[in-house]
């Protein structure tokens, strides 16, 4: 089901670089998979997730919103627009 809706988006065309969701969608499952199957503490559990979205979310401001801004430039681009969305 995410991978319909991950590749539905993608094929709009509507922003550049949308595969990225689909790589996301991908790793997430993946992860999400391999974590449900595993026999780790629930606290290790918790924090491999975490720690995962602590380093893709600022991987994925730094693609959507340029290279070459600082950063203090691209989260505030990034909660911007968040701001517009809500």
């Amino acid at each position: 089901m995410l991978s319909f809706i991950a590749n539905s988006l993608e094929l709009t065309q509507w922003v550049n670089n949308l595969n990225y969701i689909t790589t996301l969608m991908l790793l997430g499952g993946i992860l999400g998979l391999l974590l449900g199957l595993s026999l780790y503490q629930k606290r290790i559990v918790f924090l491999l997730p975490t720690l995962y979205c602590v380093v893709i979310i600022p991987e994925q401001i730094n693609f959507t919103v340029g290279p070459k801004l600082r950063w203090n430039d691209k989260l505030i681009a990034f909660f911007g627009r968040i701001g517009i969305s809500l």
